[in-house]
């Protein structure tokens, strides 16, 4: 009994290092994207914020029910990757990290 909850759980820990490495993947992506148009870090901590609310609020509002939720549960995921930058291995797939600098970085 206790051999299968330690493989379901390695398995739970795995899925979640691969939905963080996902993570910063996009936040890596998104972070260069906006840095492109001149859009320094501490905006783009905004502009994300402000994307993930409205995000949120049109998946619930048109997928609803737990679809939506798992939506909101991933934009967290990514919100919780810009914020803290070092919770996955954002180096995964060959891609380097980009530093995000925000105004929480010292409260953390």
């Amino acid at each position: 009994m206790g051999n299968e909850l330690q493989s379901v759980l390695t398995g739970i820990v795995a899925l979640a290092g691969v939905v963080l490495n996902v993570a910063g993947m996009v936040n890596n992506a998104a972070s260069g994207f906006l840095t492109d148009f001149g859009i320094v870090p501490p905006y783009q901590l905004y502009l994300f914020l402000v994307l993930m609310v409205t995000l949120s609020v049109a998946a619930l509002r048109t997928l609803g029910g737990m679809l939506g939720w798992l939506v909101v549960v991933l934009m967290v995921v990514l919100l919780a990757q810009r914020v803290v930058p070092g919770i996955g291995a954002s180096t995964a797939g060959g891609s380097p990290h980009l530093p995000v600098v925000h105004p929480l970085r010292n409260a953390l």
